[in-house]
């Protein structure tokens, strides 16, 4: 099975071709001009890498939140409009999972924590190996006191990783292993293909017109409209 899997939740950007869970070509940028812009070049890139041709996909694969609304809008929809045009199906993944997928082992819960601003993070804990993950904590938006409160109620040896530990220097001393750094705070592509393999063998892909966003939150443009109204 041949999967394009692309990452466009926050600023970096992320174009992953697989054939089945290994990944031949993964084309990463730290800080594209616009996802808008820079998003259709990429793909088109690391098809003619390979001498694939959109028809030769049988899958299409992206992360769905939660992560930057503009990004998440703009990865959702490109994958829509492929899926639909070519008749193949698609699957949206958790990028918190997608995130600590890597760092999974026996023994260890592993919390990816993005930086959702406005005080609040984007939370999610999983235990378990990669092949079979474990939800430990449902991924949510949380106040980063709540948060921080609420981790003495999870077990274990703890990983941290992603962009809110940079946001939030000192917080999340001695709370667990910190794993800080470019890779340990970007999702890969890769990793959103070879999860939304395993949900596709479980039945879980959807047509291009069923895929939903996961933002976990309102906008702040949303939160300005609604309190107008009030």
């Amino acid at each position: 099975m041949r999967i394009l899997a692309l990452d466009t939740s926050g600023a970096s950007q992320s174009v992953a071709l697989l054939e089945e869970e290994r990944c031949l070509r993964e084309n990463f940028e730290a800080r594209p001009p616009s996802h808008s812009e820079t998003l259709i070049a990429s793909i088109q890139n690391a098809l003619d890498a390979l001498g694939w041709r959109l028809g030769d996909l049988d899958l299409f694969a992206v992360s769905a939140g939660p992560g930057s609304f503009t990004g998440l809008r703009i990865g959702i929809s490109t994958v829509k409009g492929l899926a639909r045009a070519l008749g193949k199906p698609v699957v949206g993944v958790s990028t918190l999972l997608a995130l600590v997928r890597p760092r999974l082992a026996a023994g260890r819960t592993v919390i990816a924590c993005l930086d959702a601003r406005c005080g609040e993070v984007y939370a999610g804990a999983y235990a378990g190996v990669p092949e079979a993950p474990v939800e430990v904590l449902a991924d949510r938006a949380w106040p980063i006191e709540s948060f921080l409160q609420h981790l003495g109620e999870i077990p274990g040896e703890k990983w941290f990783l992603g962009d809110a530990l940079s946001a939030y220097p000192g917080r999340f001393a001695g709370l667990g292993r910190i794993l800080e750094g470019g890779e340990a705070a970007r999702v890969s592509a890769a990793e959103v293909g070879r999860l939304a393999l395993s949900l596709f063998r479980e039945g879980k892909a959807v047509e291009g017109s069923q895929l939903q966003v996961r933002y976990l939150r309102v906008s702040e443009a949303e939160n300005r409209r609604l309190k107008q109204k009030e």
